[in-house]
């Protein structure tokens, strides 16, 4: 009896490291969805994937933008994670609005994909609505104007379009730029455009290597 319970006591404990082992499991392409609204919490979720990646030996990511965007500050230390992360990226916009817009156009993304029902909003910077009625400090509208201006040379450079033109597109509060993915490759807000439904991950690596 004590012989076959060291038997299966030890047959688990040979089982067990195998398990572990495999727990982590090695891949070229580690894929990141960024959905929802952009703030702290995203932060800490692109946190745990980028470590994911890690674990997972990842050569490259592919981020895939669903957002309807959210808070600067979190956006900007979410751009900074990636581009410290030291992987190549290529990125697909699904709906990529307001923030993530900024994400997609900034160097956090290598390469920036679209598909023809792909939506990309840019805009101002916005105080809020209660503070536009009730009036802003010259302090608070000086912040907004310099965190927009510093948006706007990321996103102009990226898409090669002078920063006062595309000032001139997304001026504060009542200017939106909307660009579907059809036409988001002819406007450089997009480097390339993929069919409706098709798998892209198996694709990363080359598209990586073509960079």
């Amino acid at each position: 009896m004590l012989k076959k319970l060291f038997v299966a006591l030890l047959s688990l404990f040979l089982v067990f490291p195998t398990l572990a082992d495999d727990a982590v499991k090695k891949e070229e392409v580690h894929r990141i969805v960024i959905s929802g609204t952009i703030d702290t919490a995203s932060e800490t979720s692109l946190a745990s994937a980028l470590d994911d990646a890690k674990k997972a030996e990842a050569k490259s990511l592919y981020i895939v933008f669903n957002t309807p965007g959210g808070s600067v500050f979190s956006g900007i230390e979410m751009e900074r994670m990636i581009l410290e992360s030291g992987l190549p990226t290529v990125c697909e916009a699904k709906v990529a609005i307001s923030m993530g817009a900024y994400l997609f156009e900034s160097p956090a993304c290598g390469i920036r994909l679209v598909r023809p029902d792909s939506l990309i909003l840019f805009h101002g910077v916005s105080g809020g609505q209660s503070t536009q009625r009730q009036g802003e400090s010259a302090n608070h509208l000086s912040a907004l104007k310099a965190i927009d201006h510093m948006l706007s040379v990321v996103i102009s450079a990226r898409i090669g379009m002078p920063v006062d033109e595309y000032e001139k597109l997304t001026g504060r509060y009542d200017r939106e730029w909307w660009v579907n993915g059809d036409k988001a490759v002819a406007l450089h807000v997009a480097d390339k455009m993929l069919p409706l439904h098709k798998p892209v991950k198996k694709s990363v690596k080359k598209l990586v290597k073509k960079k």
